[in-house]
């Protein structure tokens, strides 16, 4: 559905933002959006290889959308059709959906793009499903690897080969909701590397995904422990607490992601906010919120639960609008990816029940 760029009519927005100036992007986009973009060094193409600006080219390709507005490459789970989609919005025709081939609610959920010596390209999408994680080919979608020998993965992270890390290369960790919780190090056939690490200190269920500081190999994962407590924790590779902080109550969490000078951003689950968090847990700044952004047809596009997040080169963060805890059929239009810049304006969003049922996050590559 297209619609409008528009800004959010609340929220405080987020300190410390992405540096860099602004450009603008006004219309509406396919799926998507136009309205003021917040735009990183240079906007929001470079080298960190997030193209955009619609009319403009990304990776070779020209945005076939109308000047000003957006295009996305970006990869998505559906946790309800247990689907992979890939969608090229400068190219559609290279676009494709992918059964996972897992079922359940953990299937899919995480995405990372890894090498792979069998892709055509050398780089394949790895996501986690519920039994293990699955390799598609980026070009195609072709199943390169899986494994399938776990159960309860929510979700598959494999650890690059540097010095932040003393696992083998190639080691997947793979977050189980397990009772207690539970890290497992496995190789590319499912093998265990490493001693699994049992998280006994975090409570309750629906461990999520994992996500990895890049200057020291730590980890962050959410945890919803109760009505009235949800809680982002950090630990070491080996999966020893380092932290445990506080999300405001109501909140359920996804994924917590690391930023320049420490801080993070999380997603905050049923108020549909994303989070700037400190060190210790103090809120900072929100973006988003329920009745924020004006939909096409009137009114505001409705927002039932925030998950995945992904946080852009130029300061804007990529959100999963998920439907699960409602009718999604009664909200036939409602998209489920949305692209909110550092000061609360919506300026993409992709997705209707006719692409897919329920998004749980979505990775953009340019």
């Amino acid at each position: 559905m297209a619609h409008a760029g528009s800004a959010g009519t609340g929220g405080a927005g987020l300190a410390g933002g992405a540096a860099g100036g602004t450009t603008a992007a006004a219309g509406a986009g396919n799926g998507g959006t136009g309205g003021a973009q917040n735009g990183g060094v240079g906007g929001i193409s470079g080298g960190g290889g997030i193209a955009s600006a619609g009319g403009g080219s990304g990776g070779g390709a020209t945005c076939p959308k109308p000047a000003g507005q957006i295009c996305h490459e970006f990869y998505a789970n559906d946790n309800s059709r247990n689907e992979l989609h890939h969608v090229n919005e400068f190219e559609p025709a290279k676009s494709w959906v992918v059964k996972v081939g897992d079922t359940g609610a953990n299937s899919a959920r995480g995405i990372q793009l890894v090498d792979n010596q069998q892709a055509k390209t050398k780089q394949a999408v790895l996501v986690s499903v519920d039994k293990g994680f699955v390799e598609f080919d980026v070009v195609d979608g072709a199943e390169l690897n899986r494994v399938n020998a776990f159960g309860s993965v929510t979700s598959a992270l494999r650890v690059p080969s540097d010095a932040t890390t003393q696992l083998p290369a190639g080691t997947t960790i793979l977050a189980r909701d397990l009772a207690p919780s539970e890290l497992d190090f496995v190789d590319s056939k499912g093998v265990s590397v490493a001693p699994a690490a049992k998280l006994g200190f975090a409570g309750g269920t629906e461990i999520r995904k994992l996500e990895r500081n890049p200057a020291n190999g730590n980890l962050t994962f959410t945890k919803y422990e109760s009505d009235t407590a949800a809680y982002v924790y950090e630990v070491t590779e080996q999966g020893s607490l380092l932290a445990k902080l506080k999300l405001p109550v109501g909140s359920k969490g996804y994924n917590a992601l690391w930023r320049d000078g420490g801080n993070l951003l999380a997603a905050s689950g049923s108020p549909c906010t994303i989070l700037s968090l400190d060190s210790k847990g103090t809120v900072l700044g929100t973006l988003g919120g329920k009745n924020q952004f004006p939909a096409a047809g009137g009114g505001f596009i409705f927002s039932d639960v925030f998950s995945g997040i992904q946080l852009l080169p130029n300061g804007n963060v990529v959100v999963a609008n998920w439907l699960g805890h409602v009718d999604a059929s009664k909200h036939a239009d409602t998209p489920e990816l949305l692209e909110i810049s550092a000061e609360n304006q919506l300026v993409w969003s992709w997705g209707n029940q006719a692409a897919a049922a329920l998004i749980t996050y979505g990775y953009v590559v340019r």
